[in-house]
């Protein structure tokens, strides 16, 4: 069409713009859709694994008296401090791939205490085992 002088330069520049301009909304909706398979794809994941039921076997618990620290105001809590203590605990979330293998640890009541480790060491198992949810 240039050759016969059907069509300018500015014509045909004017095209490849307009073009330009209707795809570049049909990729920005082809990305958008990438991610909701993805976030589909993820969300079933997460339902497998609320729906897997925890094999944690767990021994019954002593029951501690909650101790109050004389320096200190009484705290909204109505338990107070509790001793924490895990002794010879093992877990996995795989049972044949175990995270924590007999670990033993014990906090005394109003005491503080910090778990330090590189990444993977098991310090947030740790503090999921401790604060889950009683079963």
């Amino acid at each position: 069409m240039y050759a016969s002088g059907e069509l300018t330069v500015g014509t045909g520049f004017s095209m490849l713009m307009f073009t330009e301009i209707l795809f570049r909304p049909l990729e920005q909706l082809t990305a958008q859709m990438e991610d909701f398979q993805l976030a589909g794809a993820s969300i079933g994941r997460i339902d497998e694994l609320r729906q897997t039921e925890s094999v944690i076997g767990v021994q019954p618990v002593q029951t501690v008296e909650p101790v109050e620290s004389p320096n200190e105001p009484p705290s909204l809590s109505a338990s107070g401090a509790l001793r924490v203590t895990f002794d010879d605990v093992s877990f996995g979330y795989d049972p044949d791939e175990p995270v924590l293998t007999d670990v033993s640890l014990d906090i005394a009541s109003g005491k503080v205490a910090g778990l330090l480790g590189r990444t993977g060491s098991g310090k947030m198992t740790i503090s999921r085992l401790l604060f889950r949810p009683a079963s």
